[in-house]
């Protein structure tokens, strides 16, 4: 309706004359302000005839005339708004719970290494620059050989990457520890009130020498590590929230595979062949059990014990069991063929080889093969 200056000793008047209330209705004016840079006050309300002013009503602020009668109208009641108190844009950093303690094998290519959770308040803020401290320590301050174990620094808020891949500048931290320095970001912004996941990857790269059981820890290690504006204000802001580190990530040189016979194994039975012999008998059911990366799984050799040879703590074949007692082995995931041989009539063992692999099972989980 009508724009004015700044306000003289803290009043503002303004000429209203196109503003029609009709008979029985009810219309709400919003007084919208420029707050400059640099502004002193500290609390900001919009009030009209009210006792923190100059008058007790709203009369005494304002005029009106009745649109039929041209009669000035005597108004009632006044109107207080709330008050909005002026502050600095701030960001604080906590680390998240996850990912929990873990263990990761060398050479993974995204390892998921952290989670900073960022919390902007008073306006939007644009973050310009993250910088993440690598430390075989909670303190995120020793001097450590990270740059040797870690590469190809990302950051993500979920499947989006944060500015550019970086790698692990050596001492390059305030305490000489080794960081990952992300500047001149341009796609990360925190909504006023709200939290935005900051995820941290790197590729591990260490040598068995370089894991040595030693659990790393990833981080914000002190005040000012993030950087960054207010969106509506360009007032600068810095991160606070002190030291906030991950719950630990472990390397290992490799995965382990452990093998057990399945619960879901046939049981020892009599098998009826009969003149021409019975196909794909269910003989054995293997279960595989993959730990800290996927397993494949290239060669498998089967060897043919019989009952007595076994039960008496025999290791091998005994001239029960023989070649021309099975024609073929097979190997089965569910109702899926893998592979298939003939029994070395020397050795008396079944062998399966695959160069790509015959089967592979998933990190963290297992995998029955029936053996037929």
């Amino acid at each position: 309706l009508n724009e004015q200056g700044t306000p003289s000793a803290g009043y503002v008047t303004f000429s209203t004359g196109n503003l029609t209330v009709a008979k029985g209705e009810t219309k709400t004016l919003t007084v919208v302000v420029d707050i400059p840079t640099g502004s002193n006050l500290q609390y900001l309300a919009a009030e009209l005839g009210t006792d923190a002013g100059d008058s007790t009503t709203a009369a005494a602020d304002m005029t009106s005339t009745g649109k039929s009668s041209g009669q000035d109208i005597s108004e009632t009641g006044v109107g207080l708004g709330n008050s909005f108190t002026l502050s600095a844009p701030t960001l604080v950093i906590a680390a998240a719970s996850t990912p929990a303690a873990q263990y990761i094998v060398s050479n993974t290519t995204e390892a998921w290494l952290g989670r900073l959770q960022l919390t902007g308040s008073n306006e939007n803020i644009k973050v310009t620059k993250v910088t993440v401290t690598f430390d075989d320590n909670t303190i995120l301050g020793n001097i450590n050989s990270a740059s040797t174990v870690f590469s190809n620094v990302k950051l993500k808020v979920g499947s989006t990457q944060i500015g550019a891949t970086k790698q692990i500048t050596d001492g390059g931290g305030s305490g000489g520890q080794d960081i990952a320095a992300f500047s001149g970001i341009e796609n990360l912004t925190v909504t006023k009130d709200q939290t935005v996941s900051l995820d941290i990857y790197a590729q591990t790269t260490a040598t068995s020498t370089d894991t040595a059981l030693l659990t790393w820890f990833v981080g914000h290690a002190s005040n000012s590590d993030i950087i960054g504006s207010g969106v509506s204000s360009n007032t600068a802001v810095t991160s606070s929230g002190g030291k906030q580190a991950s719950k630990g990530t472990t390397l290992l040189t490799s995965g382990t595979l452990t093998v057990s016979v399945d619960a879901s194994t046939p049981v020892a039975a009599n098998q009826a062949v009969g003149l021409y012999g019975k196909k794909l008998v269910d003989f054995a059911k293997l279960k595989f059990d993959a730990a800290y990366e996927a397993m494949k799984v290239k060669t498998l050799k089967l060897t043919l014990i019989d009952s007595g040879g076994y039960g008496a703590g025999t290791s091998t074949a005994t001239t029960t069991a023989n070649s021309y007692d099975f024609d073929k082995v097979y190997l089965y995931d569910g109702a899926t063929k893998l592979a298939e041989t003939v029994v070395d009539a020397t050795a008396f063992t079944a062998n399966f080889v695959s160069d790509s692999a015959l089967f592979t099972v998933p990190n963290g989980e297992s995998k029955v093969i029936t053996v037929k």
